[in-house]
This record gives structure tokens, C-alpha cells and sequence, in this order.
């Protein structure tokens, strides 16, 4: 995980899009991503540092949802086929939801050629807007991952200067316990021209990952 280490800047996240035809009548697909310096545009070129494909079957994607068990892999190269880098094993789990008891969201990262964990995320308990928590190997949380809030914490702060405006709000990195003026980094969907967004299900997002952020943590930024 060492060259995941030595990346710096802003990371783009782009998923691959899908035939429009099987998306809008529900038939989820298996999802691919490239990660790279560049947004790009339509499709991915093969010029990303990293791609992520999935492996997940096709009944869990029709009758599970969003909420599928699944497997990714983060591997070299712009292109499937690359050297794997970091697995990832998400369980089936109920969406995101507040004030939920159990069957929280969760994905654990292990290193592709030793099989040790590198770390996970799992959902936090929370009431008025989605919250995340980053551990590492060993279990002890790294940062809070939430959108920033206002009013007590009982609403999402919608002016927030870091989404650019128009209301987008990104997810910042806080450490346990910090307040806004301690968040680090951020992740934020971002708009990529209306043909994309208008006829396909893909997304991109802008990830600025923590400061100082070592392998581990890189992988699972993205």
C-alpha cells in the first residue's frame, strides 16, 4: 500500500456508466471505477492511477438493492486486469437510516497480497443526518466522516463554503470528537455535464483526502 501513500491532491472517483437501458428498469450492473487526478468526462479513458470493479451476483444486485453484499477490488492501472491492490467486503445491511439499533452499514479493507486488514468503516448511530466512523486494523477510530451541521447539530449546514455553493455539502474527515474548525479533507459529488447525469445512473466524486493520510488510510478514502 505504499504508492497509495504517496499520493497527494485532490482524487477524482468516477464510475463507469452502464447501458441506460438496464438501470432505469431496475437491473443493477456490477459497478467499475477509475481513480485519478483528472475528473475526465463521458468515460473512463484508461488514464486513471487505479480502477475498482465489483463482484457481486445478480440476484443479490435485482432484489437487494443498494444494500447488496459485495466485493471490490482496488487495483493498479486505469484499466481492469491491474495488479490488486486492496479487497473490499461490504455485508448485506440495511441503507443508511437514523436511530437504528442494528444491521449497520459497514466495509472492511484487506490487502490484497498479504490478506491482513487494513482497516474498515462502519456507520455510526445517528438521528439528523448520516454519519460515518474510519477505524484502523486494530479497531481504534481515525476520523468522524459527516457533512457539517448547524442549529446544534440537529441540521446540515447547507452554506458551507466547501461545497462551492448551489447547496452541495461534501462529507469532511473530522477526528474523534474535533469540531468543524479541526475537519481535514473532504469527499463531494460533483456535476460532469448534463448527458452524463441526465441519462445514466453514474456518479463522480471529488475526494481530498485527510492530511498526512498513510496507505491504509488512502484505501479507505476511496
Amino acid at each position: 500500500l505504499e504508492m497509495l501513500r504517496d499520493e497527494d491532491g485532490t482524487r477524482y472517483v468516477k464510475q463507469k456508466p452502464k447501458k441506460a437501458c438496464n438501470e432505469f428498469v431496475g437491473c443493477q450492473q456490477e459497478n467499475e471505477f477509475g481513480i485519478g487526478p483528472n475528473m475526465g468526462t463521458w468515460s473512463l479513458d484508461g488514464t486513471d492511477k487505479h480502477y475498482v470493479t465489483e463482484s457481486s451476483s445478480f440476484f443479490c444486485r435485482f432484489y437487494c438493492g443498494a444494500g447488496r453484499e459485495t466485493r471490490m477490488v482496488l487495483s493498479e492501472g486505469g484499466q481492469p486486469g491491474g495488479r490488486a491492490l486492496v479487497n473490499y467486503f461490504r455485508p448485506f445491511r440495511c441503507l443508511p437510516g437514523p436511530c437504528k439499533c442494528c444491521c449497520y452499514q459497514e466495509m472492511t479493507a484487506t490487502d490484497a497480497e498479504t490478506g491482513a486488514v487494513v482497516g474498515s468503516i462502519r456507520e455510526n448511530v445517528w438521528c439528523c443526518f448520516p454519519s460515518f466512523g474510519m477505524f484502523d486494523a486494530s479497531g481504534q477510530k481515525l476520523y468522524d466522516v459527516h457533512q457539517p451541521s448547524c442549529c446544534g447539530g440537529f441540521c446540515i449546514n447547507c452554506f458551507d463554503k466547501g461545497g462551492g455553493g448551489c447547496c452541495k455539502v461534501p462529507f469532511y474527515f473530522y477526528p474523534p470528537g474535533a469540531g468543524e474548525e479541526e475537519r481535514t479533507g473532504k469527499i463531494i459529488k460533483i456535476w460532469t455535464g448534463l448527458k452524463k447525469e441526465c441519462f445514466t445512473l453514474a456518479n463522480t466524486f471529488e475526494v481530498e483526502p485527510p492530511k498526512g493520510a498513510d496507505g491504509a488510510q488512502m484505501a479507505l478514502t476511496y
